[in-house]
């Protein structure tokens, strides 16, 4: 049944509290990276800094947002976004969701780890939505998993969290970057017919997995490798990507101005021309900065550098003129969420601007309240973050409610719905979730597929989003006017080029239209020129007599003999005395 409210709102109200004792939600629990103490004043791109704190700029709010209309949308079984939602089964299911608990990463897994216990220390925690970050990830997977809670991420890409045996409890609705690495492998190795290639990375989970990914798909062609469990990954869906180049990686240590400068001096000595930037934060802008700096960035021969996903353009801002305008022809390839011929993501733009502040606030922390004009004013459709993050929450949210459905659908025979306004609904008693609950979600991760913000959603048997229902971009990182933007004033923008289907590259232009670093059209040289030999030395100059050494050598002759006769006749003189006295 479709409501026309917010049904989160009634499940926390007044409502709520008067069926408490007998209604059985399913709490879930969001983990974001709103803010990160790590970033001085100084660096804070966002210009929001509070309680020694750089927050995240305001597009950062619809992916709170997207998980709240999620619930909402569910628990109202309002298949307008979802169409899901409203189905038969879906309908007989009792179970709602819950927003339990908002909690601020700050970037840090310490941080996140002390929201696992005090979250879950105020009510049950069934379902993670998050983290926001691989190396987050990693470290409260481990301890969920203790007590068998799922969690399903909507931005963390490593593939190091394909493993089964480390990672069991979780999800992700984006795709990992072992499916972007073979899209960019697709596109250097066919679409290019390049040879050879670098990753310079951060040596961290999301940084170490990332290239790894690459050295599979572009070294050895995709064929199946063992993951550091020694177990195969999670990728033999995906075809050989034939292409087989010359490939190092070069990590670095994160916010280390002197590891980032020793990596980017390795790559330039290296004959590779091409190279790829995994880093997190501003070190997206350090690593270009350094690499502009150093002359790694040629015009000649033509060099080829690209970014991660985990790059922006507020990132990309904090880079010099000079070092804009030498990026400027960079790529980018990232796993997209929403395509305007997604019908789902079309709705959800419509709805938008209808939406209110006040029926998200009393669910969000107070450092995270949302103003009206992030629905009155904001391009929700022209944000990358509402078109990534965003639409990736949103589709987890609703993949945890229909899993949830699927495992624990049971709705007694005696119900009682209590009403609040214009059809806002709470069940007042629904079936209790199975005792092993999370075991069983667990169990049925590859059991769900429907149609959310981000397409066609479904799973492979590792929980990773199946890569036949992922969308890849690649752009063109250029440097453009603005809308708006005075005369002359110029700024990175990310052009879209093509789309990656049926296992190619499709342009939109109907062929290969790109413009490579320095805004070059010439094709990128993969890999340097040896450099020629010098000249052999001049041989020595011949040996000849100028008149003076010819006399000074007859001389010496005419010496030699007469000291020879001198000699001969000291050595004879009784032979001659004989020979006269005959």
């Amino acid at each position: 049944m479709a409501g026309t409210s917010l049904l989160f709102t009634v499940c926390f109200g007044g409502a709520w509290q008067a069926v408490e004792a007998q209604q059985k939600l399913v709490n879930v629990v969001l983990f974001e990276e709103v803010s990160n103490a790590h970033i001085p004043e100084s660096e804070c791109t966002s210009g929001i800094f509070e309680n020694g704190r750089c927050f995240e700029s305001d597009a950062r709010r619809t992916v709170a947002v997207a998980a709240l209309l999620a619930i909402s949308d569910f628990n109202g079984r309002d298949g307008k976004v979802v169409s899901r939602f409203d189905d038969a089964d879906i309908n007989a299911c009792d179970k709602n969701m819950s927003l339990a608990g908002f909690w601020d990463t700050q970037g840090s897994g310490l941080q996140a780890l002390r929201g696992v216990f005090a979250l879950s220390g105020q009510k049950p925690m069934h379902i993670v939505i998050g983290p926001r970050r691989s190396d987050t990830a990693t470290v409260i997977s481990p301890i969920l998993q203790l007590a068998s809670i799922p969690m399903i991420a909507a931005s963390t890409t490593s593939p190091l969290l394909s493993s089964t045996t480390r990672f069991p409890n979780f999800m992700r609705t984006i795709p990992s970057d072992n499916a972007v690495a073979y899209a960019t492998c697709k596109f250097w190795g066919v679409d290019l017919g390049l040879l050879a290639a670098s990753v310079i990375y951060v040596a961290d989970s999301f940084g170490e997995g990332y290239a790894r990914a690459v050295e599979k798909h572009c070294v050895f062609g995709g064929q199946r490798l063992a993951t550091i469990d020694g177990e195969e990954d999670a990728a033999g869906a995906l075809a050989p990507t034939g292409a087989f180049l010359e490939f190092q990686s070069l990590a670095f240590e994160q916010s280390s101005a002197a590891s980032i400068a020793s990596a980017v001096a390795k790559f330039k000595a290296s004959r590779v021309n091409v190279a790829l930037v995994v880093a997190l934060g501003q070190d997206n802008a350090a690593v270009l900065e350094e690499a502009y700096q150093q002359g790694a960035i040629r015009s000649v021969p033509q060099s080829l550098w690209a970014i991660s996903s985990a790059a922006t353009l507020q990132h990309l801002e904090a880079l010099s003129e000079a070092a804009k305008r030498a990026v400027s022809g960079s790529m980018r390839v990232t796993a997209t969420g929403a395509v305007e011929s997604n019908a789902a993501w079309h709705r959800f733009v419509q709805r938008w601007p209808s939406l209110k502040a006040s029926d998200f606030n009393q669910h969000l922390p107070e450092y995270w309240q949302v103003n009206d004009t992030l629905f009155t004013d904001f391009d929700v459709n022209a944000s990358s973050i509402a078109r990534e993050d965003a639409a990736f929450t949103y589709d987890a949210v609703a993949s945890a409610a229909l899993i949830t459905c699927n495992v624990a659908p049971h709705r007694p025979l005696a119900t009682t719905r209590i009403w609040d306004s214009e059809l806002v609904f709470c069940t007042a008693t629904q079936g209790p979730l199975p005792a092993d609950f999370g075991k069983l979600f667990l169990g049925n991760k590859s059991t769900v597929e429907f149609t959310g913000l981000s397409g066609e959603v479904k799973f492979d048997v590792a929980g990773d989003r199946a890569a036949s229902s992922a969308h890849f971009l690649l752009t063109n990182v250029l440097l453009q006017r603005s809308e708006g933007a005075t005369s002359g004033s110029r700024a990175l923008q990310y052009v879209r080029k093509a789309e990656f289907k049926n296992d190619s590259w499709v342009w939109y232009s109907g062929k290969l239209d790109f413009i490579f670093n320095h805004d070059a059209t010439d094709l990128p040289v993969d890999i340097l020129a040896e450099p020629s030999l010098p000249p052999p030395p001049p041989p020595p100059p011949a040996v000849t007599l100028s008149s003076v050494g010819r006399v000074s050598f007859f001389v010496l002759i005419v010496l030699g003999g007469l000291l020879l006769c001198l000699s001969i006749c000291a050595i004879m003189p009784c032979s001659y005395a004989a020979f006269f006295r005959q």
